[in-house]
């Protein structure tokens, strides 16, 4: 299931991750790291089991029902990743609730990493989410965020197939094509040319980061069909834009 998704599975879709954080380490001692979308933690407490005091790990997901820190030092004790003993002697990760399609609950710069696996296809605003991203992370921040373009409901029809829906001019692109517009993050295959569906975002922290969409809808696909699941997320590179009906509606009347 999803929510125990631990180091091997964030290997497979974001790279080597553990290598990234051993090398900001060395560059820089500490390193503060947030999952978005934590589950039950399984990846934050191996993070933790490998670099114990040099990284302080944070999560977050929607409510205790994803994984709360209860369940973390259940999970913990019950896959081996702690004893009874290493957990009462360990700075555990600590996961907070939100919702990801808001501002985040964070300071500014309070992360050098930022990293999600398999949560982002949930997220209504997802444009909003890697805003959010960029402004908690640090100067010199990175973050590693799966696109979810590996998780296509496959039972759905051709209409609600992939999670981003970008129109530019009236013209609908990909999510590739048009984040090579945007300085700052760039779309990675891990796996090679040959697995384009596994995909990661890298994004290096900038000053200011604006993806220049405008959300026009969400459509969570579980209300449309309870076995179908993710929400397909709508922009347009309108970003200022008032409807035709609605600006005549604003004319003031003779």
């Amino acid at each position: 299931m999803t929510r125990d998704r631990g180091l091997t599975h964030a290997r497979k879709y974001l790279g080597d991750l553990e290598s990234a954080v051993a090398a900001r380490i060395e560059q820089q001692g500490r390193v503060r790291l947030l999952e978005a979308g934590c589950g039950y933690g399984m990846a934050m407490l191996e993070l933790v089991r490998r670099f114990g005091d040099a990284v302080e790990v944070c999560g977050f997901n929607y409510s205790p029902i994803d994984g709360d820190e209860q369940r973390m030092r259940s999970e913990a004790l019950a896959r081996g990743i702690f004893s009874a003993e290493e957990l009462e002697r360990t700075q555990l990760p600590r996961i907070v609730f939100c919702d990801a399609s808001r501002p985040l609950p964070f300071a500014d710069a309070s992360f050098d990493f930022v990293y999600s696996q398999a949560s982002l296809y949930l997220y209504d605003d997802k444009a909003a989410f890697l805003e959010e991203c960029n402004r908690v992370l640090a100067p010199g921040g990175q973050a590693r965020i799966s696109p979810s373009l590996h998780f296509d409901e496959k039972d759905a029809p051709e209409k609600y197939q992939g999670y981003w829906e970008i129109w530019d001019q009236g013209r609908e692109v990909e999510l590739g094509e048009y984040l090579r517009r945007v300085p700052g993050i760039d779309l990675v295959w891990p796996a090679g040319a040959e697995r384009p569906d596994l995909a990661y975002l890298d994004l290096r922290r900038q000053n200011h980061l604006d993806l220049g969409l405008r959300l026009v809808a969400s459509v969570d696909l579980n209300f449309v069909w309870h076995e179908w699941g993710g929400v397909r997320s709508i922009y347009s590179t309108q970003v200022a834009f008032t409807p035709r009906y609605k600006r005549e509606l604003a004319r003031p009347r003779p």
